[in-house]
């Protein structure tokens, strides 16, 4: 007698059809239920690879155990109705906890990398390969607008790259400003995109296929940084759908985990799941390289900005070398490092020219222009050397001749002065008309005063040998005060 409980017991057909119902509905399939849903989705699943039909099998066996587990009730809950469905018209009995089956599931594919490698430093020699995309948008959908690949093995660096320009196609009605500004903050792409016209997405698709699997059956996996990993998978998956192609590149693992199992593999340790990511986060998030423009694509390098899915994945590349080529005393090679650091360690600035451009022989017209030159340049600055020199002479000479004025005046007022203490003694001889000679009296004696109260003083006063009253009008503020000789 069949066993009732296993009525609702998922299989791995069901999962793979309700995963792609979204992308047959969008295809124009009527799906109106289970069995239409069977008849559209069985000829793909009998065109999948056996590893792939495997992967849903046993998605599908840890699923029923898990839901199996769940409704244990170990806290003594209430157990939920086999027929109680929630919402969206799922039973409530087959839920899943979608957090715990990301973090089993990265658990997997990393224990499955992790056991195929080779014992010891023979690891060395095996290939990864990483992918990175630059998307218009994040929702509602990614619309990629480039797409880079790269092979790499820790003993030989950079083994093959890969880069091509995606057509993003139209934007959804709303988001066309959004992606606009994306794109004049970051990659700079025109939200119609640079794509060649033989660039079709059938083209890309099956090129980045070729790359990965090198025309076999066998898909490895493909590393990218943990942050990206929804973000590439819905990339792929758009870029299938678009180009009408089964969904194949699935097994997408994240690149943090990978350096920390290739360090403890080298180490010769086991795999440590409690060992924490942080390390390998930090190592591929460094900003060394995201300025090298050798790196990076023709647009970004014209451009000169950082965001180029090229320059990424190239710069994963250099940062893990430098990181395993010193600590595990890996060689380095040139596919290890830049381009410009191939090639000299040192710089010569001939010119204003860019210093990407290589040297050339001068001819004989070239070299007497660029002799006439230096010494045209030179005499220049020699006469701008003799101007501030005469410059610099004149400034000595006016305060040269400055100070002997002012010296000149200070004898003037003390002879003028005659050996008088103070001003009030020449102020008294000046009226009782003692002074020699009244011309050469300084206005200081009088004050300044104002109006022409000052400019009047000296003819009025009274000089030795005249008639009068012995009387001097000198000024005091704005009007004048008469004082007497007596």
């Amino acid at each position: 007698m069949p066993n009732k409980n296993n009525k609702n017991k998922p299989n791995g057909f069901i999962l793979y059809a309700n995963e792609i119902r979204d992308d047959l509905l969008r295809e124009g399939h009527v799906i109106r239920g289970m069995p239409d849903l069977i008849s559209v989705a069985s000829p793909r699943w009998n065109g999948l690879p056996a590893d792939e039909r495997e992967y849903y099998k046993d998605r599908a066996k840890w699923e029923w155990e898990n839901s199996r587990n769940n409704n244990a009730s170990q806290y003594m809950k209430k157990p939920v109705r086999p027929d109680r469905r929630d919402c969206s018209g799922a039973l409530m009995s087959d839920r899943v906890d979608i957090v715990m089956f990301n973090e089993e599931k990265k658990k997997k594919e990393r224990t499955e990398v992790f056991s195929s490698w080779p014992q010891g430093r023979a690891v060395t020699e095996r290939s990864f390969y990483f992918v990175s995309f630059i998307c218009l948008l994040e929702e509602p959908n990614p619309h990629p607008i480039e797409v880079a690949a790269v092979e790499f093995s820790l003993l030989g660096g950079i083994l093959r790259n890969w880069h091509k320009h995606i057509n993003p196609g139209p934007i959804e009605m709303g988001y066309q400003y959004l992606a606009q500004q994306i794109s004049e903050t970051t990659h700079l792409i025109p939200v119609t995109g640079i794509a060649e016209p033989r660039d079709t997405y059938t083209s890309i698709y099956d090129e980045l296929l070729q790359f990965i699997s090198r025309g076999t059956n066998h898909i490895p996996p493909i590393h990218v940084k943990k942050s990206d990993c929804e973000k590439v998978e819905g990339c792929i998956k758009w870029l299938a759908r678009m180009a009408g192609r089964p969904h194949q590149l699935k097994r997408i693992y994240e690149l943090d985990g990978l350096i920390i199992d290739l360090d403890s593999h080298l180490n010769g340790q086991p795999q440590d799941f409690f060992r924490s990511q942080q390390h390998g986060t930090e190592l591929i998030s460094s900003t060394i390289f995201d300025w090298d423009s050798e790196s990076k694509c023709s647009f970004h390098q014209e451009n000169e900005t950082k965001f180029c899915a090229k320059g990424y994945v190239n710069k994963y590349c250099f940062l893990m070398s430098r990181f395993f080529c010193e600590v595990h005393c890996i060689p380095s090679t040139e596919n290890h490092q830049p381009v410009h650091r191939k090639e000299k360690l040192y710089t010569l600035i001939n010119s204003s020219s860019s210093s990407r451009e290589k040297p050339k022989t001068k001819t004989k017209e070239e070299f007497e222009r660029d002799m006439m030159a230096r010494e045209v340049a030179q005499k220049l600055s020699n006469f701008a050397m003799r101007e501030n020199a005469l410059d610099e002479d004149d400034i000595e000479r006016k305060a040269l001749e400055d100070e002997q004025m002012r010296q000149e005046q200070k004898k003037r007022w003390l002879s003028l002065r005659g050996g008088e203490s103070n001003a009030d003694s020449m102020n008294s001889s000046i009226v009782n008309g003692s002074a020699s000679s009244l011309n050469e009296v300084p206005k200081s004696v009088f004050g300044r005063g104002r109006g022409r109260g000052a400019a009047s003083v000296m003819q009025s006063l009274r000089r030795p040998g005249d008639s009068g009253s012995g009387k001097v009008q000198l000024p005091f503020g704005r009007g004048t005060k008469m004082y007497t000789g007596n």
